[in-house]
């Protein structure tokens, strides 16, 4: 396998803001608690305290997720360890898609895992702990039920509302034998259907994601937490009781925005006077409030003020965190050091930290996740016959395309000179002889230029005809980079990969990976 690295920010285009922060610019001073470096996540180390009844009660959580799965020695130790004072954890989140979903999510992984390596590296005297947290309440059902394989949309049928987590998978053999059927029952890495058919058979998509990534990163430590257990949110009960009461995150967060704007940033959330759902089976529906009641959305629940504090007090599972309030949750949940997000959850959480501050939560350092390409044995030989690097798989696609028909090697500029030379100075000649004739010379001169710029096009037209081969090859190839219009990682499935790297890939992608550089990395299977 070949690798090459490349800064991200000169081949994706990421928002101003996103931008912004891979350049550490003053302007996010003031939302960021300090850029990531080894040495400010070291410093940060030193500072951070974590109560210790909060660290047994998520080791207790944590034994009774994995009470039902094999895990490696790596995993035992470091949720025993979540009790030591010395440890802290990096984490990632990500939805509970349909197979890992698009590639990117287990970038976020490998990425979180090689963070926490490396400062485990230069800190031997702490604990680093990688942690995913399963967004499981998240209610976005058609988020969450597909994947992409060989560029075909496997779709899983699942309920149309309450959290995903609890989604049974009973269901889901339908969708696995479209998946074998999709790949030719020829899998390299033969043991994708065996392990993805494994990790289904358990009862719902909370307890076989985690099965999955267990699988896929277990070696390397990675603990799975499922935040939808009541104990953690009896954790969180005076913060959910600040929402209900006192709007917290809404006026911190629309403060914020305002800062943000001002700066010329688009925001991507806008908070809500409650940020909190009702959790309920087949039910998560926002709750709103009035000034002497709160209700469920679509639903006949209601309660006083009374009545919402006894509710919230006796029964915190029923009550879910939205993306206002999620991350609080987190990282009231974890001893964590550092955030690693994409694009989009970096953008968001640079709205919050005056949220965290009113709500007295520890805010935590954001580092944005790693990017990557992978090229298969087909696309890199692509390449190669067409002549392109890695730069021209991010240009203008007709840029490109222009390239490879050699059309910079047809050029009508010095026809061009010559005909706009003659009519300068049949201009100075008519001027001199009858002004009034100027307009008649200058329309000439423009049908002129048109007469050109359409044997122009009918040349590159037919440059095109005799490189169609060459075309074609070029236009597979950017469906490849680009499937439907955005980023590989976006939008394939990890296992498609695994089938054609080898069960080495994970281990490829971790090595390679530097989370602190903001590279996109790209593997060629060759």
């Amino acid at each position: 396998m070949q690798v090459q690295q490349f800064p991200s920010i000169q081949l994706i285009r990421y928002d101003k803001l996103i931008q912004d922060f891979i350049r550490k610019s003053t302007d996010l001073k003031s939302y960021v608690r300090e850029f990531a470096t080894l040495e400010s996540l070291s410093k940060y180390a030193s500072q951070r305290t974590f109560p210790t009844h909060q660290r047994t009660l998520l080791k207790d959580v944590l034994m009774t997720q994995y009470e039902d799965i094999e895990c490696s020695e790596t995993v035992r130790d470091n949720i025993q360890k979540l009790t030591k004072t010395n440890t802290f954890t990096v984490t990632t989140g990500h939805q509970l898609c349909l197979f890992t979903g698009p590639l990117y999510s287990v970038f976020k992984v490998a990425s979180t895992i090689k963070l926490a390596q490396q400062i485990q590296d230069v800190n031997p005297n702490l604990n680093i702990v990688p942690v995913f947290w399963l967004a499981s309440e998240d209610h976005d059902a058609e988020e969450i039920n597909h994947a992409y394989f060989f560029g075909k949309k496997l779709t899983w049928q699942v309920p149309s509302s309450g959290a995903v987590g609890r989604f049974p998978t009973n269901n889901i053999d339908a969708v696995l034998d479209m998946l074998n059927e999709l790949s030719g029952h020829n899998w390299k890495a033969s043991d994708v259907m065996s392990l993805l058919k494994l990790a289904y058979s358990k009862p719902n998509l909370s307890s076989a994601t985690r099965f999955l990534f267990n699988e896929l990163f277990g070696q390397y430590g990675l603990v799975i937490l499922d935040a939808d257990h009541p104990d953690l949110k009896r954790e969180f009960l005076e913060e959910m009781q600040l929402e209900l009461l006192d709007e917290t995150a809404f006026h911190a967060i629309n403060s914020t925005n305002e800062r943000l704007k001002s700066h010329g940033y688009n925001t991507q959330i806008n908070p809500r006077k409650v940020n909190l759902f009702y959790l309920d089976d087949g039910l998560r529906n926002r709750i709103e409030a009035d000034r002497e009641h709160w209700s469920v959305l679509d639903t006949h629940v209601k309660w006083s003020r009374d009545e919402i504090l006894s509710m919230v007090k006796e029964h915190p599972e029923k009550f879910s965190p939205n993306v206002a309030t999620r991350p609080i949750y987190q990282e009231k949940t974890l001893p964590n050091l550092a955030y690693i997000g994409g694009p989009g959850e970096i953008a968001y959480w640079l709205q919050l930290k005056d949220a965290f501050g009113a709500h007295k939560v520890d805010f935590p350092l954001l580092i944005l996740r790693d990017s990557a390409l992978l090229l298969s044995d087909k696309m890199s030989s692509n390449m190669k016959k067409l002549g392109l690097d890695v730069e021209n798989l991010f240009q203008d696609y007709h840029a490109v395309e222009k390239q490879l028909i050699q059309a910079g090697d047809f050029s009508m500029s010095e026809e061009w000179s010559a005909i706009e030379h003659i009519m300068k100075g049949l201009e100075t000649k008519v001027s001199q002889i009858d002004p009034t004739l100027l307009a008649a010379v200058s329309a000439e001169t423009k049908k002129m230029n048109q007469g050109l710029d359409q044997i122009g096009k009918k040349v590159v037209k037919a440059m095109k005809q005799k490189e169609e081969v060459k075309l074609n090859q070029w236009s597979k190839l950017h469906a490849e980079v680009f499937p439907d219009g955005v980023l590989q990682e976006r939008h394939d499935n990890f296992f498609q990969y695994r089938n054609a790297f080898g069960e080495d890939l994970i281990h490829i992608i971790i090595r390679e990976f530097e989370p602190l550089k903001n590279q996109l990395t790209v593997i060629s299977n060759q």
